[in-house]
């Protein structure tokens, strides 16, 4: 069972940075669409990619392997995860800044939001799962 597990964290984990870069390169194309500005210039672009890549990759990581080893801490590892997404955020890149994306820098931080939430939801699949394949229909319902 701890392989099942540690693929479930992994699995969950990709698919949440997953989600993450496939939102925002969707909103970053249709921006591009219609004609809003690219201010900020290479910082920005380097900024969100290394958020993107690194650091929410890592964020995931360690949420999911916390609320594997706590299952009832799981609300307060999301909002934990989404805090330390935000800092770096806020500080590097202030959305008040001349320079800065306001509106893209407000939905890159939907975007993490959103992937934070599927890791979240996924987290409840796996012990209903497990619960099916031992018989407990305590706990698969």
């Amino acid at each position: 069972m701890p392989l099942i597990r540690s693929l479930w964290v992994l699995l969950l984990t990709g698919l949440s940075s997953l989600a993450l870069l496939a939102l925002y390169g969707f909103g970053h194309e249709l921006a591009l669409q219609q004609g809003r500005p690219l201010r900020g210039g290479v910082a920005w672009g380097l900024l969100a990619g290394a958020l993107q890549l690194c650091w929410f990759p890592l964020l995931m990581l360690l949420q999911n392997t916390g609320a594997l080893l706590w299952p009832v801490r799981r609300l307060q590892l999301a909002l934990g995860a989404m805090a330390l997404f935000v800092l770096p955020l806020l500080v590097l890149a202030p959305p008040w800044a001349d320079w800065s994306h306001p509106y893209r820098s407000a939905y890159l931080l939907f975007c993490a939001a959103a992937g934070i939430a599927l890791s979240y939801a996924g987290q409840s699949v796996l012990p209903h799962w497990c619960a099916r394949r031992s018989g407990d229909r305590y706990m698969a319902t």
